[in-house]
């Protein structure tokens, strides 16, 4: 006899596999380049096998299920081994997945589409697919398939300022509606609905959707009323997310003091000066380089940086405050009393304690860093980075003067990091020179004058103007700020002061990482070292006295703390912002097939334990004690205790309303004569009834009893 059972209709699983699809479209504009139809392809491959094996009947939705599971398992599998580069399967697909989550978490929007982003991406939009199918085929709740089919769409709409409503909701929500139809018998109108499982479907069909838009509708309108905040709401205000203000104006303030101030001494393990870093500003803007929003972390630095660098351990006494640790660059662990955090993508370290900058103040404490010590000769056959954020690789949008004047002097070149050097050189050697007495703005407009008229200024016009002329010659580049290597002491240790505050360029190689220059005059202490090899390192600032000092009281302490923070570029935290949703939608993807994996372990155990008792070749005995016990188990699942005595007697006692009751006798009929009966009893046909009777006692059962099988839990007693 065959067996009945609920399942969503036919063509429920391509509909939820063009949703699912079509629901992610709104995350392409967070992307620089195309995904294609294969992303979606494989999902949709699924769900026709699935309509196909469900047309014929040749399996039951919780097989067919279990089967997509495995195509899906099987074509990550093939396509990470094939399609990401490894030495073997296992390597290639974890290099690829890690490699994938750093592009997203680490690089701001758009994001380059790799083929681990690709495989990522991929990966996404099976187990979103999966879910889906999972909540309509296994479960039967295809009225709370709009999660997975909208998850692309909400997130979107958590960083887009336009209204998504038709681009992105509109189509999942047409899908949503589609599959309810198709999975809910409601094609049998207008002859009516026909039975409480017709009245049932309606109802939780529209409960869903006044559900959906009960969340979405307010959420929108206070979203055009009420203002946002300049970071993703689950960041909070704690210090996991930090948004500091310009270094390059403290650096400006202090280098200008009339009268110098401490502000560290610090002895290294080689015994020579040394730059120490604070901060690194990614982003070059109209209005000069500037720091990007930081997601601090606080274990894993000896794992964020890997290129190759001389071992250097500096131990630092600090007197002053600042929000920033000084260290050596790149700094893969320190000691410090109070809470110090670090931002992966420019490791710097930054106080996230209570105290904030006054952690400064009197602190001790110790550095190891690698730093980068690269010859002239690696420079000239140096290739330009391209993993690396790409933020750091946008060409600032300089005058065809500038842009003309950057082409003439690499004229010649035979690598981009001979471009490099030859950069550098010209800033030091063709005509430029040292003086405060220059704009403090790093401006585009004043970078273009700092070229073509006036040749005159200070580290930040130096460092700002080879930022600007190796992007635009295509070598990833970032401006640090920090202090030079200061004036060494009788004891051998360094003496920094507020005159040592410095900035320079760091430019981005393949094979060597962040390579530091040093395009200001009368500066070095680098490697590579100045283009010109008699130029004499000095490791002290020249300091021109200004024109116009102001003038703070002999007691007035340098700071690195400002005043009075300025705000990030909108445009560079809205692209963080949305790289870290981005980054969420991954991890709620991972959680999600995480989720499902662990909610389907009672259910398969429940399997498992119903497939062993019913196996077959049992002694008669044996086989009729185990179907009974698989019985009493059936019942216990949906809450029904079956009373004591003997199977016949026990059965007649639950009723005959109880579903499946003439199937149930039939059992019992043989398990009794198994039991008691002096012949041998023919118990062949007693998995066929147990399966039977299961299917007609979880016909109209709420999936939950499915879900969560209640005997394994509970303690049950069967004759």
């Amino acid at each position: 006899m065959a067996m009945t059972e609920t399942r969503p209709g036919t063509w429920a699983s391509p509909i939820l596999a063009v949703g699912t699809a079509v629901g992610l479209l709104p995350l392409a504009d967070f992307f620089s380049g195309r995904f294609g139809l294969s992303l979606f392809l494989p999902s949709l491959g699924l769900a026709l096998a699935a309509v196909f094996l469900s047309f014929f009947r040749l399996f039951r939705n919780r097989w067919i299920f279990l089967l997509e599971t495995l195509a899906a398992l099987g074509i990550v599998v093939f396509l990470g081994a094939t399609q990401l580069p490894g030495d073997d399967y296992l390597s290639a697909w974890l290099t690829g997945v890690q490699s994938g989550l750093d592009q997203i978490s680490r690089n701001t929007t758009p994001i380059t589409v790799t083929p681990a982003v690709g495989f990522l991406a991929l990966v996404g939009s099976l187990v979103l697919y999966l879910f889906a199918e999972f909540l309509s085929r296994v479960l039967g709740q295809t009225v709370w398939s709009f999660a997975p089919l909208l998850l692309g769409a909400v997130v979107a709409s958590l960083v887009n300022e336009e209204s998504l409503w038709l681009s992105a909701y509109g189509l999942p929500l047409a899908a949503y509606v589609v599959a309810l139809y198709c999975s809910s018998g409601l094609p049998s109108f207008p002859s009516g609905l026909r039975n409480r499982n017709d009245i049932r479907s309606m109802l939780g069909a529209l409960g869903a959707l006044l559900i959906l838009l009960a969340t979405l509708l307010p959420a929108t309108l206070f979203a055009k009323v009420l203002p946002v905040n300049d970071h993703p709401p689950f960041q909070g205000d704690s210090p996991s997310s930090i948004q500091l203000g310009d270094p390059t104006i403290n650096l400006t303030e202090n280098l200008k003091r009339p009268q110098e101030q401490r502000v560290l001494t610090y002895s290294s393990s080689t015994g020579e000066p040394i730059y120490l870093r604070t901060v690194a500003l990614p982003d070059l803007t109209n209005d000069g380089a500037r720091l990007i929003p930081m997601q601090l972390r606080n274990f894993g630095l000896a794992g964020a940086y890997d290129f190759p660098g001389e071992e250097v351990e500096v131990n630092v006494q600090m007197d002053f405050d600042s929000d920033y640790l000084p260290v050596p660059f790149a700094v893969d662990s320190f000691s410090a009393e109070g809470k110090w955090s670090f931002d992966p993508i420019t490791l710097s370290v930054i106080a996230s304690g209570v105290e904030g900058s006054k952690q400064g103040r009197n602190l001790n404490y110790t550095a190891h860093s690698h730093v980068p010590r690269v010859s002239p000769e690696q420079l000239r056959t140096a290739v330009a980075g391209t993993d690396v954020e790409q933020i750091t690789t946008v060409a600032p949008q300089m005058s065809p003067e500038v842009k003309a004047l950057a082409s003439s002097v690499v004229e010649g070149a035979v690598s981009d990091g001979d471009k490099a050097l030859r950069i550098e050189s010209f800033l030091r050697e063709d005509g430029f020179r040292y003086t405060f007495d220059a704009p403090d703005s790093t401006s585009l407009d004043a970078i273009s004058s700092f070229l073509l008229e006036d040749r005159a200024g200070y580290c930040i016009h130096f460092s700002s103007a080879m930022v600007a002329m190796a992007r635009l010659e295509g070598i990833p580049a970032r401006m640090a700020v920090g202090f030079n290597g200061g004036t060494r002491k009788p004891d051998g240790s360094f003496l920094v002061t507020t005159h040592n505050m410095h900035a320079w360029p760091e430019l981005y190689f393949d094979g060597l990482g962040w390579v530091p220059f040093e395009p200001t005059p009368g500066d070095g202490g680098f490697a590579p070292p100045a283009s010109n090899p008699s130029d004499a390192p000095n490791t002290t600032d020249p300091v021109p006295t200004p024109s116009s000092p102001a003038s703070p009281s002999p007691s007035a302490q340098p700071s690195t703390a400002p005043a009075s923070p300025a705000p990030a570029s909108q445009p560079t935290t809205a692209k963080t912002e949305q790289a870290a949703w981005l980054g969420i939608l991954l991890w709620l993807l991972l959680g999600l097939a995480v989720t499902t994996v662990l909610s389907a372990l009672p259910s398969a155990v429940r399997t498992g334990q119903r497939r062993w008792r019913l196996r077959p070749a049992q002694p008669p005995s044996e086989a009729a004690r185990n179907a009974w016990q698989e019985v009493v188990a059936t019942l216990a699942d949906i809450g029904i205790s079956l009373p004591a005595g003997s199977p016949g007697p026990a059965a007649r006692e639950l009723g005959e309303h109880l579903p499946g009751y003439d199937t149930l006798m039939a059992i019992a009929d043989i398990v009794e004569r198994s039991f008691f009966a002096r012949d041998s009893v023919d118990t062949e046909r007693l998995p066929q009834l147990v399966r039977l009777f299961r299917s007609e006692v979880l016909h109209d059962a709420p999936a939950r009893y499915l879900w969560l099988p209640r005997s394994l839990w509970r303690s049950r007693s069967s004759s």
